[in-house]
């Protein structure tokens, strides 16, 4: 069963990557990210998912 509540996190360039969860269950339809680590995730049916931290925490 898979989970539609997580994205992956690295910080080395891919050499190891953490599930982290953004807090909504749905298909991520679209991102957006800024260099400043703020971004938001566009969830099917949900709504926007927001970090300020580069992706550590959701909201």
């Amino acid at each position: 069963m898979g989970n539609y509540d997580i994205v992956y996190h690295t910080t080395n360039g891919g050499a190891k990557w953490t599930a982290i969860n953004f807090g909504q269950d749905g298909w991520v339809d679209d991102a957006k990210n800024l260099d400043n680590g703020t971004a938001w995730l566009s969830v099917a049916g949900s709504g926007i998912a927001f970090t300020a931290d580069y992706g550590f925490t959701w909201k």
